[in-house]
């Protein structure tokens, strides 16, 4: 049902992009839009993928593991589309992480350029992981 709804954000938002007759910023801001929930299908369908794979692993086994957390990347570039200023910096040694813990950094990291993007719009922002 989640996907749904999404799709039919994804729909609506490229249809109004083509019908806008708006400025250069509702078009892009309407881009941003159809992309970030496309983004937004494929993260469910990956969650969907590691919430199976966690229940079907038995103890010990590793094939659960998800790679480093590169979506961050992903995060951040969204939201320079949007128009909002971000650095990203990374330190220390790419590694493999748990599915879990994958999922909580990209979360935390989605949630406060959220925040950023809603509260202080325009503001030079950092996003730093250290491994």
């Amino acid at each position: 049902m989640i996907t749904h709804h999404v799709t039919a954000m994804v729909v609506q938002a490229d249809a109004a992009q083509f019908a806008a007759n708006e400025s250069e910023r509702t078009r892009t801001t309407l881009a941003t839009i159809g992309e970030t929930g496309r983004a937004a299908l494929t993260d469910l369908r990956g969650l969907l993928g590691a919430l199976d794979a966690a229940a079907d692993a038995s103890p010990g086994d590793d094939s659960a593991r998800m790679p480093a957390i590169t979506d961050v990347e992903e995060l951040v570039e969204r939201a320079r589309a949007g128009g909002q200023p971000v650095e990203f910096a990374r330190e220390g040694e790419l590694r493999t992480v748990d599915a879990a813990s994958a999922l909580a950094v990209i979360r935390v990291v989605q949630e406060a350029l959220t925040n950023t993007i809603k509260h202080a719009y325009g503001a030079a922002t950092l996003v730093r992981i250290r491994y």
